[in-house]
C-alpha cells in the first residue's frame, strides 16, 4: 500500500461547458457512487493512509455534493486539490476551499481567442472572475493549459496572464485523443509540434524567470534541459484513477478496468490493483519499449505516456507517440 503516492477520483463527468477536447465527457452519463458509499470511500483512504486526493470532473464547483465531500476529506486530514474551469465560481464555494484549504488548477487555454475557441464564448471573462473570487478569498491556485494545434502558439500569453494573475504553479498537458476530442484529431499535437513547443517555453521561461511543469509528458525536461521546465512521471509510484461508478481505471483517460470500489472494499481492491499484470508491468517494474532502449533518458521516462500510445497504437507498451526523438 505504500507504493500510492496519491488517489485522483473523477467524481462527476457532468459539467456547465462542453469543451472541445474534454476527456471526461464519456463520464456524463455513468450513474455515480452514492454519497453514502463516497464518504466510506473517503474514510478508507484515511485508513489506508492516502495523503492527498486529486478531484477532477466535469465541473465539479455544479456539483451538489462537493461542499460535503471537500469537507470530509479535510476533516480525515487528506490533501486535496480540484480542477475547475472557474466559470461557476461563487463566494459561497469559493470560502469552502478556504475554509477546506482546497488547492485549486483553474484551467486556462491560452489567450482569450484560443481559450474561447475550445470552451465556448464568454468563458474567458467568466474564467477571470472566477481567479477574483479566489484572490479574495486568499485561495492558493494554479493554472493549466491543455495544449493542443489550436493554442500552443499563444504559450507566451498564457504565461504572461498566469504571473499577472499571480498563479503559484504554471502547469501543461497535452490534449488526449480521447472523449471529446476523438472526434477532433485534427487538434491533437504530434511530435514534431514538440521542439518548437519547447523553444518557444525555453525562451519565454528564461526572459520571465518561472518555472513550469508538464502532466503526462515525462520526457519534456530531458528534451528542454532548461532549469525552468519540469515533468513528472506517473510510473514513478501507483496513482489510483477512480471513476464516478467506482471502477478504477488503468489511467483516467482509458476505459481499461482493474477494479472497482463500487462492490469491494478500498482494501481489496487495492489488492487486485497490486496483482493486476499491468500494472505490475507499467508501474511497478516499468519496462522500456523497444524503440526506446538506445535513448539515453529511456531509465527515466520509461516511453513516456502509456495510455497516449494505447489510443494511438492500441499498444500500452509503444513508445509513446508525442516523443520527437528516434533510436530506431
Amino acid at each position: 500500500m505504500s507504493k500510492i503516492r496519491y488517489i485522483v477520483w473523477i467524481l462527476s463527468g457532468k459539467c456547465n461547458l462542453n469543451c472541445i477536447h474534454c476527456y471526461a465527457s464519456r463520464f456524463r452519463n455513468i450513474p455515480e457512487l452514492p454519497l453514502s458509499r463516497k464518504l466510506t470511500l473517503i474514510r478508507e483512504f484515511a485508513e489506508l493512509n492516502i495523503k492527498h486526493v486529486s478531484l477532477s470532473g466535469g465541473e465539479l464547483t455544479i456539483h451538489k455534493e462537493l461542499p460535503i465531500i471537500l469537507q470530509e476529506l479535510h476533516n480525515y486530514g487528506i490533501e486535496v486539490s480540484i480542477v475547475t474551469n472557474a466559470t461557476h465560481l461563487s463566494d459561497e464555494i469559493v470560502r469552502i476551499f478556504r475554509k477546506t484549504e482546497t488547492y485549486v488548477y483553474v484551467s486556462v487555454d491560452g489567450n482569450k481567442y484560443t481559450h474561447e475557441l475550445i470552451r465556448g464564448l464568454g468563458t474567458w471573462n467568466k474564467m477571470i472572475e472566477g481567479i477574483e473570487l479566489l484572490k479574495k478569498y486568499g485561495v492558493e491556485f494554479g493554472t493549466v493549459m491543455a495544449l493542443s494545434k489550436i493554442n500552443y502558439k499563444a504559450i507566451p500569453e498564457y504565461l504572461e496572464f498566469s504571473i499577472k494573475q499571480n498563479s503559484n504553479l504554471i502547469n501543461f498537458i497535452p490534449i488526449m485523443p480521447t472523449g471529446n476530442a476523438r472526434f477532433r484529431k485534427d487538434i491533437i499535437l504530434e511530435a514534431n509540434n514538440i521542439p518548437e513547443i519547447i523553444n518557444i517555453l525555453d525562451e519565454k521561461c528564461c526572459e520571465l524567470g518561472i518555472d513550469v511543469v508538464f502532466w503526462c509528458t515525462p520526457f519534456i525536461k530531458y528534451l528542454s534541459k532548461s532549469k525552468y521546465i519540469h515533468s513528472g512521471n506517473c510510473r514513478n509510484g501507483l496513482i489510483l484513477d477512480i471513476d464516478p461508478s467506482g471502477r478504477i481505471l488503468l489511467c483516467d483517460i482509458l476505459d481499461i478496468v482493474i477494479s472497482n470500489v463500487k462492490e469491494n472494499s478500498l482494501k481489496n481492491a487495492l489488492q487486485e490493483v497490486l496483482e493486476n499484470e499491468f500494472i505490475k508491468k507499467l508501474i511497478l517494474k516499468p519496462g522500456i519499449p523497444n524503440e526506446c532502449e538506445s535513448c539515453p533518458y529511456s531509465k527515466y521516462c520509461f516511453g513516456g505516456c502509456f495510455a497516449r500510445s494505447y489510443l494511438m497504437y492500441n499498444d500500452l507498451f509503444r513508445k509513446d507517440p508525442l516523443c520527437p526523438l528516434k533510436f530506431n
